[in-house]
């Protein structure tokens, strides 16, 4: 992953060959992230959920039913509202019964299992107050503001990444979007994928993440009135900035043997700029793009 900035503007091509594979749990300190892939051998995963936890879905299938070892107690229609769910809250299990009575996702329809993204946090996870939102259209994108919100997570389903762009006036810190959720953000084994390295760099960025679950963390900002009012998907100015990063990576290094996304990148791509060529090379098990 890269992040350019004072350079013209860039065109970057991604040529990249693709392999499907069969599980995407990602398994981070206080959360984990299923996809549909992880229960189609059996149509059921169970999911990290000790401390209690939070469960936020991009889906809304009454056949999604969530069960506690004895009995489906829930269902992904209780998130509600489509584009922003309200979260199942999901007790501690008692110690005597975690070890044969874990929660279980479970399938329970008759046909091909629903495309979805599930992000189950832990209750104990610093910033449970972040606010989870959700993709399904293909032409949606987010225009982060910081007189809006402080930080946000958002969940998608599809393989085609998410477009955001930054507004606002940042005082001691810059945006920041990492590829995971809200619970990994201080964690000092998982970085951003993205960073901001000035105002006029966030302000002339769009940033193009693929990955199922991202989290814009917008910095420390000052609540003022002082702010730009327009839109940064016009014409870049020479201080932009781009990302580059092969489907699946997550930023975290202790993730070594999984992958968020149904893709692994097999090949070598490039990107170009005015400037310069940079050559990537994928890492051979799916994990982030080595550069030269």
């Amino acid at each position: 992953l890269l992040d350019f900035a004072n350079m013209f503007t860039t065109i970057a091509f991604l040529a990249a060959t693709s392999l499907t594979v069969s599980h995407c749990r990602i398994t981070f300190t206080h959360s984990e992230v299923l996809r549909e892939g992880d229960l189609y051998a059996t149509n059921s995963a169970k999911f990290k959920c000790d401390n209690g936890c939070l469960v936020y879905s991009d889906s809304r299938s009454m056949d999604m039913r969530i069960n506690d070892g004895k009995s489906d107690i829930s269902n992904f229609t209780a998130m509600q509202f489509p584009d922003r769910p309200d979260p199942i809250s999901l007790p501690v299990r008692p110690i005597h019964l975690l070890a044969n009575n874990e929660y279980r996702l479970v399938f329970r329809g008759t046909g091909a299992l629903p495309p979805f993204v599930m992000y189950a946090v832990e209750k104990t996870s610093p910033y449970l107050e972040t606010f989870v939102m959700t993709v399904h259209n293909d032409d949606d994108a987010f225009l982060a503001n910081s007189a809006l919100v402080k930080r946000f997570t958002v969940l998608r389903s599809a393989e085609s990444p998410i477009d955001i762009t930054f507004a606002g006036h940042f005082e001691d810190g810059y945006p920041q979007v990492y590829a995971s959720g809200y619970d990994t953000i201080d964690e000092t084994d998982c970085k951003p994928v993205y960073r901001a390295r000035s105002q006029e760099g966030a302000l002339n960025s769009i940033i193009s993440i693929p990955s199922p679950i991202l989290t814009v963390d917008l910095g420390p900002t000052k609540n003022t009135e002082k702010r730009t009012k327009r839109n940064s998907f016009g014409n870049k100015s020479p201080e932009s900035s781009v990302v580059y990063m092969s489907p699946g990576y997550t930023g975290c290094s202790y993730i070594t043997d999984q992958t968020s996304s149904f893709n692994r990148v097999l090949g070598t791509f490039s990107a170009e700029s005015r400037l310069r060529s940079i050559f990537f090379s994928s890492h051979p098990t799916g994990g982030p793009a080595h550069y030269s």
